[in-house]
C-alpha cells in the first residue's frame, strides 16, 4: 500500500511539472516573434530614421478573434487591414501562429499606447522614435489571456499569465 501512495503521488507531481512544462512552452512563440518582428523594427529604422507603425487600430494580426486555432501568419497579408504593413516589415514566419499581435511606433514627443494588460516599467520621456510590439493569446479557449509586451526602450520581452 505504501508503494502504490508513493508511485501516485509520484505521478502526480510527474504530470503538475508535464502539464506546467507545456503551458510556458506555448510563450516561446510570442517571445520569438518579438525578437523577429524588433529585429525588423530595427532594420526599418536603420533604413528610414524612424520604426514602422504598423498596426493602424487595435485590429489584432493576422486575426482579431483569440482562441486555439494557430493562422498563418502570410496567409492574411492581403485580407488584414494591416497585412500589406506586415509583409511591408518583412517578417518571415514560415508556421501559423497561436498568438495575435499588434505592433505600434511613433517619435519623440508622441506617447505610445496602453499596453493590453502587462504591467510594464514606467515610460521614459519621448525623445527619441519608440515601437511597441504586444503578442496576445487565449490558446485554451477559457477567456484568460497570455500577453507578452516589448518595446524600444528596453531588451525585456514582459510576461502575463505566461501559457496561461
Amino acid at each position: 500500500m505504501v508503494v502504490l501512495t508513493l508511485v501516485a503521488v509520484l505521478a502526480m507531481i510527474g504530470i503538475a511539472s508535464f502539464r506546467k512544462s507545456v503551458s510556458s512552452s506555448k510563450s516561446v512563440e510570442a517571445v520569438t516573434m518579438i525578437q523577429a518582428i524588433r529585429a525588423a523594427e530595427e532594420s526599418y529604422r536603420a533604413e528610414n530614421q524612424e520604426y514602422m507603425d504598423v498596426s493602424t487600430g487595435s485590429d489584432w494580426y493576422p486575426v482579431s478573434t483569440f482562441g486555439n486555432t494557430a493562422i498563418g501568419w502570410a496567409s492574411r497579408f492581403e485580407t488584414h487591414a494591416d497585412g500589406p504593413a506586415f509583409q511591408a516589415l518583412n517578417v518571415v514566419v514560415t508556421y501559423p501562429v497561436q498568438y495575435r499581435y499588434l505592433v505600434n511606433a511613433g517619435g519623440a514627443g508622441v506617447a505610445p499606447p496602453t499596453p493590453a494588460s502587462v504591467t510594464l516599467p514606467a515610460w521614459p520621456a519621448m525623445t527619441a522614435p519608440w515601437y511597441l510590439i504586444q503578442a496576445r493569446s487565449d490558446v485554451d479557449s477559457d477567456g484568460k489571456f497570455s500577453n507578452a509586451i516589448a518595446t524600444s526602450f528596453s531588451t525585456e520581452v514582459y510576461l502575463d499569465n505566461e501559457g496561461e
